[in-house]
């Protein structure tokens, strides 16, 4: 009776917490839920202390539900709870100039990366705020307040020396910095720093980059039994160095020690590709496979097993502390515990032991941390244990059922056909209408399979007839694949891994090896005298086991793509989940489903064949309600959002007939990889715009906009065009005649199209040459797709659908050269976006005299509702041109571009400002990405990192189309 009751517990608590979490502006005391959940627990005791008024069995799983529900909304509220007076988060300093004194003790192993050191403080007292230089030395500790609530993130820096790798833990020490908050997310549906640390009790931020920054002051408050695990792993990670080499010691201490720092990038996103990057993250993998390997040792040891059963506890207790007690490791340990305890002492089965086990760490869990619910971390290691537990045995009885006879052959055809189709033309199947025919051609040729079967034209082969162990082993990774690993990887990373299925085939037993081998190895290497001798000749033969997996990770990488997918909103996950769920439980629910529609079919007094057309469309309504839902129909309102690309352009336009666009695509930047020594390019267009797209589903663009040829609105078009380009893209718009060139796009060539002398004459200097790479590599990729460029002119007007359209300001005609304050200005166009009254100008790199040309045409009304202010203000604004638009709502978009441009920058917003006093200003540096929407009459304008909101009306906007044909606008030859 105590595991279903344990399991609607857990069931109803989780609830709580998502129910919490999901009203995001709601925060409430935590009491009244305490109380409220404390008379349903006393209610269930009283019943139990008198048996004989005990009510029925479903009225007690209520109670128990009413109060895991309330447990969870006050657990929650209760995390959230920062409002006592001497919380960290009250002593954060407002300008980045102060400096305030923190004495405090590590509460956790630093994390040793790189280029910067981890440490996680729990700060003891603090001195607020003070202006100029420091000393550690003049700081009495009667001047200190007290702290009560939060931890502090510390970075130290490489500069520092040493330093980095002297801090412990248990070391209590003074330390001088600014204290910040955590970085909340710039874009929407990219990762919050800010939530991050948050969750886990962080809330500030301190940075050292002196070694005078920082002071030991002694030890404090030190667990002895963390202490000794730390110890511990000390000394295996010095065994594992002295006997592997670096990159292959490096990935035995990541996937053994969690210690994940001295895996490189490279390794990394190979592993991700490849499906396998969960053996880096030690969880309930590496959990189990500690405890197996005791189990065995132990068992054949001969000792009774109520004897050895808590001595695995004891190492599965400190193998938890070494690897970080992460949420997937903490939840694997206890877990496996609970399950041994219930398992020896308690004679129960497996199954019953794991739920029982499961529910147990999820409160346990959640309980310690409520916040990390929606958490990568804890999410896939729950979902992966659920998915073993519910969905092995049913998939593998459907493999047993139907992969037999001709339909095996043509499942195993069609995976090594698709598999060669993916390899060898990865970009002709990453078009829709090519997926599409060859799903269609799969599902004809099993279907051709089912009918061979059916006429007796068949094979003896069955998938029942392989290996039990394969079989099993089949099933675990089918539920994982189905449960956990690609709809989650969709959610939380907008990737799924094609070749997961055949790497982990090889991964999960590869790395039970090489975890046992390792760790055995770090025992026997503690031994006196030859203990390391055993280590070193055990770790040659893992060394050999490492070398073939970080193989095996590149070659499945390499071997099969992983595509970039939009996230499934979570009504979709949530009717995804249902219908594995029914599937799961089919044997259990069908029955009650047949007779409630055999009931529905008699009150009808339906009979004959009528009730096979019932039956049928009922079926069908079914499996259309949700498409209906989630995809009948499109919005009507135009969803513009102005990205923080840095020092950049990029805005997309969702338009409210369901199509997207882009105006721009972001900069792009040259780095050295500290690892490799290789160049590396750094494109907002990877980084940034192309998961913002897959947050917001948008799987193609119907055009692109360039609206100028400088690298900042460039940068990232050549991966957005490979990307989207094979989707439909009509066109992509830019202000030159680019009309006649070929497949490829030569220097001179490109100069000619831009016809300005400031390019012609300084072609060769380093910031036309990336100005020229990021075109000219985007008008090949177009090229290679069909997807023409078209230049747009003032008589022009562009199609974002939806009754969206895009007027082209061109301050300055083609062929105009003279001042170019934002490298390009002359050759760039302004762009006002028009649905209904409402109205965005964007005026792109328009320099002073291209905004003074403009400032002096006579126009009747405003000219926009809002402004984003030309070259990123980092160009001199002429406030003629601010008043011409008749607008007092400003966009800056704008990110660190150099102390001088950035001076620059802010001198002219602080001349701007003083002279507009009422207008209001937005600045993605400051606020992240601006959303405006617009219903075709004003304007909801929200910023992403500040939670700005305004709403701007919409009075009209003038008619440009006389004033760009006026004499003023023209050059000297075409007056």
């Amino acid at each position: 009776m105590i595991q279903p009751v344990l399991m609607a517990f857990t069931i109803a608590y989780v609830m709580g917490v998502a129910i919490a979490m999901s009203l995001f502006d709601v925060i409430l005391q935590p009491g009244p839920f305490a109380i409220a959940a404390a008379f349903p627990a006393i209610a269930i005791l009283l019943f139990n202390v008198f048996p004989g008024r005990r009510p029925p069995f479903y009225f007690t799983i209520l109670l128990v539900c009413a109060t895991g529900l309330l447990a969870g909304f006050a657990r929650y509220y209760g995390a959230l709870a920062i409002d006592t007076p001497n919380h960290l988060s009250k002593f954060l300093d407002q300008d980045r100039f102060s400096q305030t004194v923190v004495i405090g003790t590590v509460d956790k192993e630093p994390d040793i990366r790189e280029k910067k050191t981890i440490v996680s403080l729990r700060p003891e007292k603090v001195l607020k705020g003070r202006g100029g230089k420091v000393n550690l030395r003049d700081i009495r500790d009667t001047d200190m307040q007290p702290v009560e609530g939060g931890l502090l993130w510390i970075e130290i820096g490489q500069e520092t020396g040493d330093l980095q790798y002297q801090v412990q833990y248990g070391d209590r020490i003074i330390l001088v910095s600014n204290l910040s908050a955590p970085p909340p997310a710039t874009n929407p549906g990219l990762f919050s720093y800010r939530d991050f640390l948050h969750h886990q009790n962080y809330f500030a931020m301190a940075k050292i980059k002196k070694p005078s920054q920082l002071k030991r002051l002694g030890v404090g408050d030190v667990n002895p039994v963390v202490a000794f695990s730390l110890q511990l792993k000390s000394d295996f990670l010095v065994i594992i160095k002295k006997t592997m080499p670096f990159a292959e010691s490096a990935f035995l201490g990541g996937v053994q020690l969690g210690c994940r720092g001295g895996v490189s990038q490279k390794v990394q996103d190979d592993f991700r590709k490849s499906g396998v990057s969960h053996v880096l993250a030690v969880s309930g993998l590496h959990v189990t496979i500690i405890a197996t390997m005791f189990y065995i040792i132990l068992s054949s040891m001969r000792i009774p097993r109520k004897i050895f059963v808590p001595i695995i506890i004891v190492f599965l207790i400190i193998f938890t502390i070494i690897t970080g007690a992460r949420p997937s490791s903490t939840r694997a340990a206890l877990m496996n515990s609970l399950v041994l305890i219930i398992m020896t002492y308690f004679n129960h089965s497996l199954k019953s032991s794991l739920l029982f086990g499961l529910s147990v760490a999820a409160v346990f869990v959640l309980w310690y941390s409520p916040l990390i619910l929606f958490e990568p971390g804890f999410t896939l290691s729950f979902a992966a244990i659920l998915s073993l537990a519910f969905i092995t045995e049913p998939f593998e009885a459907l493999c047993c059922r139907w992969v037999r006879g001709m339909k095996m052959v043509a499942l195993t055809a069609e995976g090594i056909i698709g598999i060669a189709l993916f390899c060898f033309f990865g970009d002709l199947m990453k078009i829709r209408t090519n997926l599409l025919l060859f799903f269609s051609a799969c599902l004809l040729f099993f279907l051709w399979a089912v009918w061979m079967d059916r006429r007796g034209q068949t094979v003896d082969v069955s998938f029942e007839d392989l290996p039990p162990i394969v079989r099993s082993f089949t099933g675990a990774q089918g539920a994982i694949l189905i449960g956990m690993m690609w709809p989650l990887s969709a959610f939380y990373f907008n990737q799924i891994s094609l070749s997961a299925p055949l790497a982990n085939f090889l991964a999960i037993p590869l790395i039970g090896v090489i975890v046992q081998i390792g760790l055995i190895a770090g025992i026997m290497g503690m031994v006196p005298v030859f203990g390391i001798h055993m280590a070193l000749v055990l770790n040659a033969g893992n060394w050999i086991c490492v070398n073939f997996f970080l193989w095996m990770a590149t070659y499945f990488a390499d071997l099969l793509p992983a595509p970039m997918i939009p996230s499934p909103t979570p009504l979709q996950l949530f009717l995804y989940y249902v219908a594995v769920g029914i599937f799961c439980f089919w044997d259990d629910v069908s029955p009650w489903i047949k007779l409630r529609i055999k009931g529905l079919l008699k009150s009808m007094e339906v009979s004959g064949g009528w009730k096979r057309a019932v039956s049928t469309g009922i079926v069908i309504g079914l499996i259309l309600s949700p498409v209906c839902i989630l995809w009948g129909r499109a919005g009507k309102s135009l969803h513009i959002t102005v990205l923080d690309v840095r020092f950049g352009d990029s805005l997309v336009i969702e338009a409210p007939d369901g199509s997207a666009s882009l105006i721009d695509g972001g900069g792009k930047s040259l780095r050295i990889d500290d690892s490799t020594g290789k160049q590396v390019e750094f494109s907002q267009g990877s980084r940034t715009i192309h998961p913002v797209l897959l947050k917001k589903r948008i799987t193609s663009l119907r055009s692109i906009v360039i609206t100028s040829a400088a690298s900042e609105h460039t940068g990232g078009l050549e991966h957005l065009i490979r990307e989207f380009g094979p989707a439909g893209m009509e066109a992509i718009y830019v202000p030159w005649d680019m009309s006649d060139f070929g497949p490829t796009l030569e220097p001179d060539e490109f100069a000619a199209a831009l016809n300005t002398e400031e390019y012609s004459k300084r072609m060769t200097a380093t910031e036309n040459v990336l100005i020229y790479q990021c075109m000219a590599k985007s008008y090949r990729e177009a090229m290679k797709l069909g997807i023409p460029f078209v230049q747009i002119s003032e008589d022009q007007f562009i199609d974002f659908g939806g009754g969206v359209t895009g007027y082209p300001v061109f301050a300055a005609p083609q062929g105009v050269s003279g001042e170019v304050c934002a490298k390009f200005s002359d050759c760039s166009m302004g762009l006002r976006i028009e649905y209904g009254k409402s109205s965005l100008l964007v005026s792109s790199d328009l320099g002073l005299k291209a905004q003074k040309r403009l400032a002096s045409a006579n126009v009747s009304g405003s000219v926009a509702d809002i402004l984003m202010l030309p070259a990123h203000s980092a160009a001199d604004l002429d406030h003629g041109f601010v008043r011409w638009t008749g607008t007092r709502t400003f966009l800056a978009s704008y990110g660190f571009a150099g102390m001088q441009t950035g001076r620059r920058r802010d001198s002219n917003i602080g001349r701007l400002m003083s002279d507009f006093t009422d207008a209001t200003l937005f600045s993605t540096s400051e606020d992240g990405a601006i959303e405006l929407v617009s219903k075709g009459s004003g304007w909801e304008l929200k910023t992403i990192a500040t939670d700005r909101e305004v709403k701007i009306s919409s009075p009209g906007f003038a008619d440009l189309s006389e004033v760009l044909m006026h004499p003023m606008m023209k050059s000297e030859d075409e007056k």
